[in-house]
Order: structure tokens, then sequence, then C-alpha cells
């Protein structure tokens, strides 16, 4: 019994924190492309986009989408004077 429990937590802290690794860079690039995507569709008035992000915004695919597709370009008019 005690040789199972050591086993069995030699691999959570070995195997387990593998997983680490890959979550963290994917995490940080989530939270960087959603709370861009959040913000613009926020800015824009763009309910829907800004729910849909919300819920559905997993590992920056969707944001990058609404980002490069479907955000409205609020022009400078004070640059065109």
């Amino acid at each position: 019994m005690l040789v199972w429990l050591i086993d069995f937590f030699k691999d959570i802290f070995l195997n387990g924190f593998l997983w680490l690794f890959w979550f963290l860079p994917l995490a940080i690039w989530t939270v960087i492309w959603q709370g861009i995507a959040l913000w613009r569709s926020a800015r824009n008035n763009q309910i829907y986009w800004f729910m849909f992000n919300l819920i559905l915004g997993y590992a920056g695919v969707l944001p990058i989408i609404y980002l490069l597709l479907f955000q409205k370009y609020k022009r400078d008019y004070a640059k065109n004077l």
C-alpha cells in the first residue's frame, strides 16, 4: 500500500507538472488576444461579439478572427483635417 502511494505521488509530481509547460503559454496567449478582442468589441458597441468572445474565445482563435475580419475601424477625424 505504501509503495503504491509513493508511486502515485511520484507520477503526479513528475508527470503532472508537464502540463504546466503547455498550459501556461497557452493561457497567456489566450488572455492577451481575448483581452484585446473584448476591449475592442466593447468600445465598438458590438455586444454580440463581446459575448461570443467572452464565452467561446479559447486559445485566441476566435478573438484573432474577430480582430482581423469583423472589428469596426473608427476613423480619426482629427488626422484627416
